[in-house]
């Protein structure tokens, strides 16, 4: 019963450290691509055709991309889900650490905590396990599920660097 509650505490807190990353890299891309998207649009009073003959049109194209993003961002709302996980991962610690109640009273109490928050992603869990594989002593991840949470971590930095660098290139070749 404990290991339930202490992987899925760990699960849960891992949820709220990737969903606070997400929040603050979305921000961080929204102000920069609008921050890009004025400086063009300053800098193009003077020099009409920055972009090509359809400055205007990429710049009206930018900002509204920008507008629907931000729109998708909000209501994607990273940083609350982060605060009910973090809640909640809380909440299980008391109860892991509530040794006098019944263990079928903490398995309700347990569900209970579990219907009070979205479920975590599958990766957290693994996340979880494959960077503190070398201190469990159950539920040690597979070499497939290692490799899995390296390739994610890889993936998520490349398109991150995609998503910064893309405005740079994009402005670069034209």
């Amino acid at each position: 019963m404990d290991d339930h509650i202490w992987f899925t505490r760990k699960a849960r807190i891992f949820a709220s450290e990737r969903l606070l990353s997400n929040n603050k890299h979305s921000q961080y891309i929204l102000i920069y691509y609008s921050l890009l998207n004025v400086i063009i649009s300053i800098y193009s009073t003077k020099y009409e055709l920055i972009l090509g003959e359809s400055t205007s049109l990429h710049l009206i194209i930018m900002a509204t991309s920008i507008l629907v993003l931000s729109l998708i961002v909000s209501n994607m709302d990273y940083k609350r889900k982060a605060l009910e996980f973090k809640d909640n991962y809380i909440n299980l610690q008391l109860l892991l650490e509530d040794k006098s109640i019944h263990i079928s009273l903490k398995w309700k109490k347990y569900c209970e905590l579990l219907k009070q928050t979205d479920n975590h992603a599958h990766i957290d869990d693994l996340m979880f396990r494959v960077l503190n594989r070398h201190t469990l002593t159950s539920r040690k991840p597979m070499k497939r599920e290692i490799a899995h949470v390296y390739l994610y971590r890889l993936a998520k930095q490349i398109i991150l660097a995609l998503i910064y660098l893309w405005p740079l290139f994009a402005i670069f070749t034209l």
